[in-house]
């Protein structure tokens, strides 16, 4: 699905199917790479209490491990080689 669909099924759905729309929010903004926003749409299936709930918190608590990881701000960048060894320490970090 992509986020326009969502956005047009939410104003269609009227508050219904909050958990799922915002599940189906979480799974696309992952594809994009969108590691927090992704967990921000889980949370928000999470908090629901549906049956999408467990699978939503556990899906939240991966993207944020990704957004943690992908986050390219914590890298120090002054010189090339203390950049490569913040690159090398997320890979390790990743295994």
């Amino acid at each position: 699905m992509t986020l326009d669909r969502l956005d047009a099924l939410e104003g269609l759905a009227a508050g219904e199917y909050r958990d799922v729309l915002d599940f189906a929010r979480g799974q696309a903004l992952e594809r994009l790479g969108q590691w927090s926003e992704a967990a921000a749409a889980f949370d928000r299936a999470a908090a629901a209490g549906t049956e999408l709930a467990e699978p939503a918190t556990v899906r939240a608590a991966a993207a944020r491990r990704l957004a943690e990881l992908a986050d390219r701000s914590r890298l120090d960048v002054s010189t090339i080689e203390s950049y490569l060894n913040g690159l090398e320490a997320t890979e390790r970090r990743l295994l």
